[in-house]
């Protein structure tokens, strides 16, 4: 489950302007460039999960992630168990 926020990074380029996140990690990769770190993103700007640590949900969010070009992990992603059973 993601908390509100946008899913589409187009507009995250146009805010922070020109370049910014429009090529990814996997990108870099694809290109050979294994030293790539794309332009920091404020977290505010991409959406986090409460998917646990691990699961499908998570990898998916996290590919997803990729492939947007956004950062693979957000400041309030789920980071352990706790509190599942609450």
């Amino acid at each position: 489950m993601e908390r509100g926020g946008s899913n589409d990074a187009e507009p995250l380029v146009e805010l922070l302007g020109g370049d910014a996140m429009r090529r990814s990690v996997v990108d870099a990769v694809r290109e050979g460039q294994w030293d790539f770190e794309p332009a920091e993103l404020p977290s505010r700007l991409y959406d986090s999960t409460v998917a646990l640590p691990g699961s499908n949900e998570k990898i998916a969010v996290m590919a997803a992630r990729a492939e947007r070009g956004l950062p693979l992990w957000h400041e309030e992603d789920r980071l352990d168990y706790e509190k599942l059973l609450e």
